[in-house]
């Protein structure tokens, strides 16, 4: 189980307005307000000017308004509203069709001088509202085979054994110790399965009984149970050791009681395959929708009776998964680092972080092994 240094440092906020990198409820109220205010008398397309976001405490202190004054600056409102706020944002879950187009802009595919220019490469998506941003985030963190498919080695699982320790949750500094990692990348990879305490395998009947219990406490009172309301964060702190989708996967395929586990009938098997004819194995969200359609049955259990059904779909499936995996995409962006060594256990570095909880104990037993004269040295 996780110490309780690292459940504070998760829970702690940094006090200065400046060190937050998300914006608080009351300051995304704010900015949406004075965005409303500019397109009452501007065209609902126009961008709102960098000189008018400036204006934005002067616009708060007029208004009668108890509100506390937000401690932004204008870029700072300005960034925020342009890559989260704006009506004209494509704030979806991006298709298989723009990750190709994507793909081929960033990689030069369609025109070389491309590469790298992210602000012309957003103009030339095929469906609007992803901003420059958002195409250079999702190309590094899901396309790009040199930074999301390629596994961690056992180099940089030593590295970031003796990161965490030092650096804490400061993900992007820990990045810039991993040459072409993504702070994303390096949080994912510590939590789900580098951080100490962390249980697979099997899961027990106490833990089974405990999620149970927990799905229904925070179920509130007087309101039908809803799964796509549940918690899973809150109900992981009851169950040491698992992880989010570990115990989501659990519920969802073996513990919900609304799932059949009897056998496929002839006319599930139809409608499978006829599905999987219709919509095609590659279309976005296969599984879901056929388990959604046949009411009772997870993602799991319908591709593995498909699996059943047409083994050779399944194998040519299988080869062409292989083939695209072994072309590796260029990689026309990758996070330079300054300092890339391996960090050291100095007294500058642990003072930094709360998880030096190990060496402040080590440090006790060294000073009473030493006896009452060191100490008074």
């Amino acid at each position: 189980m996780l110490t309780r240094s690292f459940c504070v440092r998760t829970a702690t906020r940094p006090s200065s307005p400046a060190l937050r990198p998300f914006f608080s409820s009351r300051e995304r109220k704010v900015v949406k307000e004075f965005a409303e205010d500019f397109y009452m008398t501007h065209a609902p397309n126009e961008e709102i000017p960098l000189q008018v976001w400036n204006g934005i405490h002067k616009w708060q202190g007029m208004r009668k308004s108890r509100q506390l004054p937000i401690e932004r600056s204008g870029f700072a409102c300005k960034l925020w509203y342009d890559l989260h706020e704006s009506s004209t944002l494509r704030l979806c879950a991006w298709t298989k069709e723009e990750d190709a187009a994507l793909r081929r802009l960033a990689t030069g595919g369609v025109d070389p001088a491309l590469v790298n220019q992210w602000h012309e490469i957003a103009k030339r998506m095929p469906i609007p509202g992803r901003p420059a941003a958002h195409c250079l985030t999702r190309y590094q963190t899901a396309l790009c085979a040199d930074n999301a498919k390629s596994g961690f080695t056992p180099e940089e699982d030593q590295i970031l054994r003796q990161a965490v320790p030092i650096f804490g949750e400061k993900w992007n500094v820990i990045a810039d110790l991993l040459d072409g990692r993504v702070s994303e990348q390096i949080r994912h990879r510590w939590q789900l399965t580098l951080a100490p305490g962390l249980r697979r395998g099997k899961f027990s009947v106490i833990e089974d009984r405990r999620m149970l219990l927990a799905i229904r406490a925070y179920v509130p009172n007087g309101t039908e149970y809803n799964l796509e309301q549940v918690a899973w964060n809150d109900i992981s702190h009851h169950i040491p050791g698992r992880t989010q989708p570990a115990i989501r996967d659990r519920f969802l395929n073996c513990l919900n009681p609304e799932l059949s586990f009897r056998k496929f009938t002839k006319q599930e098997d139809q409608i499978i395959l006829s599905r999987v004819r219709e919509w095609g194995v590659e279309s976005a969200r296969l599984w879901p929708r056929l388990a959604a359609e046949l009411g009772d049955r997870t993602d799991s259990q319908v591709c593995r009776r498909w699996r059943f059904l047409d083994p050779e779909a399944y194998e040519k499936r299988s080869q062409a998964l292989e083939q695209a995996t072994a072309q590796q995409t260029t990689a026309v962006f990758r996070r330079r680092s300054i300092h890339r060594h391996v960090p050291s256990n100095s007294k500058k570095h642990t003072s930094r972080s709360t998880y030096n909880g190990e060496v402040e104990q080590g440090d006790q037993i060294k000073a009473t092994r030493r006896g009452p004269r060191a100490r008074t040295k």
